[in-house]
């Protein structure tokens, strides 16, 4: 019996094989994307995309991003670990589209805000912007995100 549309397609995870919900765009035991649900756009990052990580009370440390899909939280698989007890396992997501990152909540408890506002559905990341990973300001992790562009450069 072949697939027609509309009937539940039984997929995956190809990094654990735990059977995939329709339309999770993430592994919820292991962590890995869903790239047959999330395909990333061609391209490369940006030149020198990073993220400057601030815990409160800690130091700021930079977080390069080199790979189209870039899961931020507390889980050792992540690809940039933030140890601080607001911050889900997996907070949230940036993916890779037509040479642009996007960010997206992981379906966090405390949520995501990019500039103060929560984000629900994936949004463009400019460079400068600020994402916020739980409601509580005063507690909250603060990520800068920066790439380097060589037109603002040359000017």
């Amino acid at each position: 019996m072949g697939y027609a549309p509309g009937m539940p397609v039984n997929r995956r995870c190809s990094h654990c094989g735990l059977p995939e919900d329709p339309g999770a765009r993430w592994c919820p035991k292991c962590g890995a994307a869903v790239s047959w649900q999330t395909p990333t756009g061609g391209g490369e990052p940006p030149p020198g995309a990073y993220l400057l990580v601030q815990i409160p009370g800690g130091k700021v440390k930079k977080a390069l991003l080199d790979g189209p899909v870039i899961r931020v939280g507390r889980a050792s698989e992540c690809e940039v670990v933030v140890d601080h007890p607001r911050v889900s396992r997996i907070h949230a997501t940036l993916e890779l589209r037509e040479g642009a990152y996007r960010l997206a909540d992981a379906k966090s408890t405390g949520g995501t805000f990019l500039d103060d506002r929560p984000v629900h559905d994936p949004v463009r990341l400019d460079a400068g912007a600020t994402i916020r990973l739980g409601r509580d300001e005063a507690n909250a992790v603060t990520l800068v995100y920066h790439h380097y562009d060589e037109e603002e450069a040359a000017k």
